[in-house]
C-alpha cells in the first residue's frame, strides 16, 4: 500500500511540475518574432513608453531591475532581465497582443504604436544595465 501511495505522489508531483513548465514556455510563431518595430526609439517614444509601462505593465512586472513583479505562476519577467531582453521586439509585441494565463491581452486596450513605444522603453533599459 505504501508503494502505491508513493507512486501516486511521484506522478502527482511530476504532473504539477510539467504543468508549471508548460505554463512558463511561451512559444511565439517565427513570423511574429521577425516583426520589426515601426516606431523609432527616440527619446520621446522612450519617455512615452515609460509612462505607458508604468500605467499598464508595472503593476505585474514590477519596477525594472528590482525583480519585484507579482508572485504569479509563471512569475512576470523583469524587463531588465537577460531573459526579457533577449526577446525580439516582435516577440514582446506578440505577447502583449495575445496575452496568456494571468497576462491579459492588450490587443484592444493599448494602441499598436503605444505597444511599440513600451517596447522601446523596456529595450532602452538594456543599455542602462
Amino acid at each position: 500500500m505504501k508503494t502505491i501511495v508513493r507512486i501516486i505522489a511521484i506522478v502527482t508531483i511530476s504532473i504539477i511540475s510539467l504543468g508549471t513548465y508548460a505554463q512558463s514556455t511561451w512559444v511565439v510563431p517565427d513570423a511574429k518574432k521577425k516583426v520589426v518595430n515601426p516606431v523609432k526609439a527616440t527619446p520621446e517614444s522612450i519617455k512615452a513608453g515609460q509612462a505607458l509601462y508604468n500605467t499598464n505593465s508595472k503593476s505585474c512586472h514590477g519596477d525594472p531591475g528590482k525583480n519585484n513583479g507579482l508572485p504569479l505562476t509563471p512569475k512576470p519577467v523583469d524587463p531588465m532581465s537577460a531573459q526579457y531582453q533577449k526577446q525580439t521586439d516582435g516577440e514582446i509585441f506578440y505577447k502583449m497582443q495575445t496575452g496568456r494565463g494571468a497576462m491579459p491581452t492588450f490587443k484592444e486596450t493599448i494602441k499598436d504604436n503605444d505597444k511599440w513605444a513600451i517596447i522601446n522603453y523596456v529595450k532602452s533599459l538594456k543599455k542602462k544595465a
